[in-house]
């Protein structure tokens, strides 16, 4: 019994490590994505492409919100252009 106990926790001590290596690698790209998104907005940084900055904020939305998600939240707003 004891063997089968082990075996259940080191399962899931595994996925809680494998979670909490996901959250930091979730949690440093939104980070770069909004630095970035900072320098180009804030500090006018002419190095940041207008199209480069938009694929890594969808990019890092889509990884955050998961593809369903981003579809939904996209519905969800208006386009101040009319679009």
């Amino acid at each position: 019994m004891s063997g089968k106990v082990d075996k259940k926790w080191e399962e899931i001590a595994t996925r809680k490590i494998h979670n909490e290596r996901e959250l930091h690698q979730l949690n440093d790209k939104l980070l770069d994505a909004v630095k970035l998104a900072y320098r180009k907005h804030h500090l006018d940084d002419d190095s940041v492409g207008w199209d480069e900055l938009s694929s890594i904020l969808l990019d890092a939305l889509c990884e955050a919100l998961g593809d369903d998600g981003f579809i939904k939240w996209s519905a969800s707003i208006t386009d101040p252009r009319g679009r």
